[in-house]
């Protein structure tokens, strides 16, 4: 799998041949445990309004998950809101990690999902089970805090070095030691997310 781009670009999600622990298919078998809730968090500033539009649609059309979305307005009113989406409205811009906190604990209580799911508005989600493969592999690996999706440019499919998360980072394809988060696109186990206090957004 792969994930978001910069500041400025869109980035989607695309497969990757020859996941660790796939089916025969090359996919992640998805049937085999009962849907998963996702709690998905958006952050706009309403700056990115045609991108904003396709990653909402990309979002919506996944399948075989439940969804609860709630979009943040850092510093403005949410623009676009799809209908069966959460808003909340911050008075001032909170930055980036503090309005991801407050968009996942708006989505906490009794009804959480078992998972977090934090996509950026200007990123693209390429099949409509890409959600349910991300929740496939973390169930295939329940040690796991979190899946990280690989970043990868729509036009071309390349990877840059810098959007590599780990040492020797030379091919983006190859297994290695994380290093770090891309939080532009990361599924989270919620009881991880929240025994970790969430981002740091002091």
């Amino acid at each position: 799998m792969n994930a978001t781009g910069t500041t400025h670009d869109a980035f989607m999600l695309v497969p990757v041949a020859g996941t660790p622990d796939a089916t025969p298919s090359g996919r992640p078998d998805t049937m085999t445990n009962a849907k998963a809730g996702v709690d998905v968090v958006v952050l706009t500033m309403n700056d990115r309004p045609e991108p904003f539009r396709r990653a909402m649609a990309s979002l919506l059309a996944q399948k075989e998950v439940d969804l609860r979305v709630v979009i943040v307005g850092n510093g403005v009113q949410p623009d676009d809101v799809p209908d069966g989406a959460r808003t909340v409205v911050l008075p001032v811009n909170e930055g980036i990690p503090a309005g991801r906190n407050i968009g996942a604990d708006a989505l906490a209580g009794p009804d959480a999902g078992e998972f977090v799911f934090f996509l950026d508005n200007d990123a693209v989600l390429p099949t409509t089970d890409t959600l349910a493969r991300l929740v496939a592999v973390a169930r295939h690996h329940p040690r796991a805090a979190y899946i990280q999706p690989r970043i990868a440019d729509p036009g071309t499919g390349a990877t840059l070095r810098r959007w590599v998360p780990r040492l020797r980072a030379g091919t983006a394809t190859r297994p290695g030691t994380i290093t770090v988060m891309a939080e532009g696109v990361v599924l989270i186990r919620r009881a991880e997310y929240e025994r970790a206090g969430g981002w740091p957004g002091h």
